[in-house]
C-alpha cells in the first residue's frame, strides 16, 4: 500500500516512462535474450545476431519497436519466418532511429530473430590499431554502452527499466570477454551466460591480446600482458575485502565471480560496473594502491545499478549516489582493519574509519562545487537530483558529479536524521531485496523509506524533499563534515597563501608532504586552486611562488597518480605558467578519462583558446567516440547552427538507404501488365491502394527521388543553390570550429553560417521553389496512386482475407 504523505513529491505514474527511448517495452517482458557478435577487426564492425523471446503484456499491440542508431538491419524473423515489411525510420538525434516490427494481435508470446552489422558511426564500440595498444602486438576491441549506446551495437529496448538474461556469444581470432560468466570456448567462438537479468547498458565485448592473473579467490584481473603484473599487485590486497565488507553491509555477493580488465588509456570512464567484467580505466595503476577506491565504487555497483536500477536516466542519482555511499562504507569498513592494525593511529578504530569516510566525503563536495561552477549557464538544468530528459535530449549531456555526490548527501542527510547508520543499516538490505533484478524511480524509493521507517515520519517530513530533488545548485543543508584527516591539509595550503600575502615568513621543505596520502594531496592541491576564486587573489600573479611549489614538491610532477597529478597541473595552468599548459596539453593525450580529458580542454581553452583547440586535434584520435563528442562541445566545436544544418542529416541514414534498396520490387513485378486493370469501384480502389503503398513503398520512394532529382536538373537556380547550401555547410563542418582565414580576414562559425543563408535566402526566393515542389508533389503523386489504383492484389491476398 503506497504511503500518503504531505510532502511528497508529485508524479503521474510509477516507475516513470524512460524519455529516452524509442522502444515500447512497456508492452513486453523479455524471457531470454540470445547475441551473437562477429568481430571484424579489418573492416571495424561487427556483425551479430539478436534473438528475443518476448511474452506480450498488450493483447492490442500490434508492432515491436526497437530501438537502433547507426545499424544496418539484414534480416528480421517472427517466429522463425522472415518478414519484409519492418521499417527503418528516419535517424532522430540523438535518440537514433526506431525499428518498427509488425506482429499479430493477440499472441501471448512471441520469438524475434534480427541479423544486423554495426557500421563505422557505432558510439559503443572503438576498434583500436596494435600501434594504439600498450603491447602493440595485436588489434583492440571494446565497448561502452551507458547510456544510450547499446542501440549501436544491437537492436534492443535501450532502457533500464527492462531487464532480460543474456545468452552470448562472439566469434573472434582474438581472446574476447563478454559481460557473463564463462562457459566454453570452441576454436574462435567464446560462449558466456549471464543468468541475472541485466538492462541493456550493461552488454559489453571486449576483444584483443588480453591475459589475466588472480586477484581474490572470486576475482581475476584482465589487461594486456606488459602491464598485467601491475595490475595484479594493484588490486591484489583489497579485492576480497571488498567484497565481504560489502557483503557484511547489504547481503551475499549474487553474480558469482568480480572479474575486472584493466582497458586501454582510450577508455572514457574511471570504471564501469560491468557484471562479471568490470571495465577501469588505466589511470588506477598509480604503483602504491592509491586509486583502489574507484575498484570499490564498481563493486559497490553490483548492487547499486545492477541489481536495482534507475527506470530511466531522470533518475540517475539512484544508481551513483547509493554507490557513493556504499563506496565510503567500504574505505571505512578497510580503514577500520587497518587501525587496528596498524601501530601508528592514535584514534578508535571505528572513529577512523568514520573520519575516512568524511574525508572522502569532504574531497567528494568540493568536485561537486568545481563541477556546478565549470557548468556555466547549464548549472540551472543539469544540477538538480531529478534530470528532466523528456524534451529527448540525450543524457550523457546531463551527466556530471551531481547525481554521484548531490546524491550520496541526501542519502547521507538521511542516515543522520534517522539517527545515525546503526538504524539506517537496517534499511539497506530491505531496500535492495525489496527491488532486486527491477529498476525503480525516485518516488519509489521515498515511499519504501517511509514505508520502512513507519514510526519516523515526522523525521523524514522535516527533509526538503522538493529542494533535494527539484532545485539547482548545492545540496540545501550543510552536512559539516569531520575534518580531522583535512586540517592539516588546509593548514599547509593557508600557510603558503599568507605567505605569498605577506602576512608570515613561513619555510617550506619536501617534508610538508611526505606524510600526505593521496586524497590528502587532493585537498592540499583543491585548497590552493579555490584561492584563485577570490576576487582579491589570482595565481596569475604569483608566478614565483608556483615556481617555488614546482622546485620543493617535485613529487608532484613525478605522481603517477592522476588525481594528484591532474590537480597539480589545474594549479600550475590556472596561474598561466606556459611550460604547464604544454604539459597539460601533452598529458591529455596519454588519457582518456573525461573526468581529467574534458575540464583539462575547458581550462586549457580559458587561458588559451588557439592552444587548447591545437591540442584537441592533435589528440583526438585516441580518444573514445563518447569523450570526442563531448569535447567538442565543451570547446563549442558543434555550433547551434551547425547541429541544426547537421551534416549527418544531409548525408542520410546510409544504412536506411541500403535497407530501402532490399526492398526495391523487381521491374518485371513493378510492372507486371497482365496485373493491371480497372478497379470496379471505389472500394476496390481503396483496397488497392492500401495494399500497394505498402508492398511496392521503396518504389514509390525511387520514384519520388527520380521526380525530385527531375525537378532540380530542370531549374538551374534551384540546383545552384541546393549544391551551394550543401557544399558550404560540408565546408563549414570541416573547418572543425576553427576560424575562416582569408586575405580579407577571418571568419568565425557563426558568421559564415549567417553569410550562407544572407546568399542563399534570396536567391533560394528566385528560384521559385514553392512552385516546383507543387509540381513535385503533384507529379509524385498521380504517379504513384495511378499504378496502387490501376495494379491488381495479387491473387494470394484474396485468401489470406478470407482466413
Amino acid at each position: 500500500m503506497e504511503v500518503i504523505r504531505s510532502h511528497r513529491p508529485a508524479q503521474s505514474q510509477s516507475p516513470e516512462i524512460d524519455p529516452s527511448t524509442l522502444s515500447n517495452y512497456q508492452n513486453f517482458k523479455i524471457i531470454q535474450t540470445n547475441l551473437h557478435f562477429d568481430v571484424l577487426f579489418d573492416q571495424k564492425i561487427c556483425k551479430g545476431q539478436v534473438g528475443y523471446e518476448l511474452s506480450v503484456l498488450n493483447e492490442v499491440v500490434d508492432k515491436l519497436e526497437l530501438d537502433t542508431s547507426y545499424l544496418i538491419i539484414k534480416s528480421v524473423q517472427i517466429n522463425k519466418l522472415e518478414i519484409n515489411d519492418y521499417v527503418l525510420h528516419e535517424r532522430s538525434e540523438p535518440l537514433g532511429s526506431k525499428l518498427s516490427i509488425p506482429i499479430t494481435k493477440g499472441l501471448k508470446s512471441i520469438i524475434v530473430t534480427i541479423d544486423f552489422e554495426t557500421t563505422e558511426k557505432c558510439t559503443a564500440l572503438q576498434f583500436l590499431d596494435k600501434e594504439a595498444t600498450d603491447g602493440k602486438n595485436h588489434p583492440y576491441l571494446f565497448c561502452q554502452c551507458q547510456a544510450i549506446h547499446a542501440r549501436s551495437l544491437f537492436p534492443c529496448f535501450d532502457t533500464p527499466a527492462i531487464k532480460s538474461t543474456y545468452k552470448l556469444s562472439a566469434k573472434s581470432p582474438l581472446f574476447t570477454l563478454l559481460s557473463g560468466r564463462p562457459v566454453k570456448q570452441i576454436d574462435d567462438i567464446y560462449y558466456y551466460d549471464q543468468p541475472v537479468p541485466i538492462p541493456s547498458y550493461l552488454i559489453s565485448i571486449a576483444s584483443g591480446d588480453i591475459v589475466s592473473a588472480k586477484i581474490g579467490p572470486r576475482s581475476d584481473v584482465y589487461s594486456e600482458p606488459i602491464k598485467i603484473k601491475d595490475c595484479q599487485w594493484e588490486f591484489e590486497k583489497d579485492m576480497e575485502n571488498f567484497i565481504q565488507i560489502a557483503e557484511h553491509l547489504i547481503f551475499e555477493y549474487e553474480w558469482l565471480r568480480f572479474d575486472s580488465l584493466i582497458l586501454p588509456s582510450s577508455f572514457p570512464y574511471g570504471g564501469m560496473e560491468i557484471p562479471n567484467l568490470c571495465q577501469l580505466t588505466p589511470t588506477l595503476i598509480c604503483k602504491d594502491r592509491s586509486q583502489v577506491s574507484v575498484m570499490a565504487h564498481e563493486l559497490a555497483h553490483s548492487w547499486s545499478g545492477n541489481l536495482v536500477t534507475n527506470c530511466s536516466w531522470e533518475h540517475f542519482w539512484l544508481n551513483e549516489g547509493w554507490t557513493v555511499y556504499i563506496e565510503r562504507r567500504i574505505l571505512e569498513g578497510i580503514a577500520i582493519a587497518e587501525a587496528r592494525e596498524s601501530k601508528t593511529i592514535d584514534m578508535d578504530p571505528f572513529v577512523y574509519g568514520e573520519a575516512v569516510r568524511q574525508f572522502n566525503a569532504i574531497i567528494g563536495w568540493s568536485d561537486l562545487e568545481n563541477n556546478l561552477k565549470s557548468m556555466g549557464d547549464n548549472v540551472e538544468t543539469y544540477s538538480t537530483l531529478i534530470q528532466d530528459l523528456k524534451q529527448g535530449q540525450d543524457p550523457d549531456d546531463s551527466f556530471s558529479s551531481v547525481p554521484y555526490e548531490k546524491g550520496f548527501n541526501l542519502l547521507f542527510h538521511i542516515e543522520q536524521k534517522l539517527g545515525g547508520k546503526k538504524v539506517f543499516d537496517k534499511f539497506i538490505p530491505y531496500y535492495f531485496k525489496k527491488f532486486r533484478y527491477g529498476s525503480l524511480d525516485t518516488y519509489q524509493f521515498i515511499d519504501t523509506l517511509y514505508g520502512f521507517f513507519e514510526d519516523k515520519h515526522e523525521i523524514l517530513d522535516s527533509i526538503d524533499w522538493n529542494t533535494w530533488l527539484y532545485k539547482p545548485g548545492m545540496p540545501p543543508v550543510n552536512p559539516n563534515f569531520d575534518t580531522t584527516l583535512a586540517d592539516q591539509c588546509y593548514d599547509l595550503a593557508d600557510k603558503w597563501f599568507s605567505n605569498i600575502q605577506g602576512n608570515t615568513n613561513s619555510q617550506f621543505s619536501s617534508n610538508d608532504i611526505t606524510k600526505f596520502d593521496a586524497n590528502q594531496s587532493v585537498v592540499f592541491l583543491e585548497t590552493l586552486i579555490s584561492y584563485n576564486k577570490r576576487d582579491d587573489f589570482k595565481w596569475k600573479n604569483h608566478h614565483d611562488s608556483l615556481k617555488s611549489m614546482e622546485e620543493i614538491y617535485q613529487i608532484y610532477d613525478k605522481t603517477l597518480n592522476a588525481e594528484v597529478l591532474f590537480r597539480w597541473y589545474v594549479l600550475q595552468v590556472t596561474g598561466e605558467r606556459s611550460e604547464y599548459l604544454h604539459r597539460l596539453g601533452e598529458w591529455l593525450g596519454t588519457v582518456g578519462r573525461m573526468k581529467f580529458v574534458r575540464p583539462g580542454y575547458v581550462l586549457l581553452n580559458s587561458v588559451n583558446h588557439e592552444l587548447a583547440i591545437e591540442y584537441f586535434k592533435k589528440n583526438e584520435a585516441s580518444y573514445h567516440p563518447i569523450c570526442k563528442s563531448m569535447v567538442k562541445k565543451d570547446l563549442g566545436l558543434v555550433s547551434n547552427l551547425s547541429e541544426t544544418f547537421n551534416l549527418e542529416r544531409i548525408r542520410g541514414d546510409l544504412s536506411s538507404i541500403q535497407n530501402s534498396i532490399s526492398k526495391i520490387k523487381p521491374p518485371q513485378e513493378f510492372f507486371d501488365f497482365r496485373r493491371i486493370s480497372k478497379p470496379a469501384n471505389f472500394g476496390e480502389v481503396q483496397s488497392r491502394v492500401g495494399f500497394n503503398l505498402k508492398y511496392f513503398q521503396a518504389n514509390y520512394a525511387a520514384i519520388v527521388l527520380v521526380l525530385s532529382i527531375y525537378a532540380l536538373i530542370t531549374n538551374l537556380l534551384l540546383l545552384f543553390v541546393t549544391v551551394f547550401v550543401v557544399g558550404g555547410i560540408i565546408g563549414i563542418n570541416k573547418l572543425g570550429g576553427e576560424d575562416l582565414r582569408t586575405p580579407f580576414g577571418s571568419y568565425n562559425t557563426s558568421q559564415l553560417y549567417t553569410g550562407l543563408l544572407i546568399v542563399a535566402i534570396p536567391l533560394g526566393f528566385l528560384a521559385s521553389p514553392i512552385s516546383t515542389m507543387m509540381w513535385l508533389i503533384g507529379s509524385s503523386s498521380f504517379s504513384v496512386l495511378a499504378h496502387a489504383s490501376f495494379m491488381e492484389k495479387p491473387i494470394e491476398t484474396v485468401f489470406e482475407e478470407e482466413v
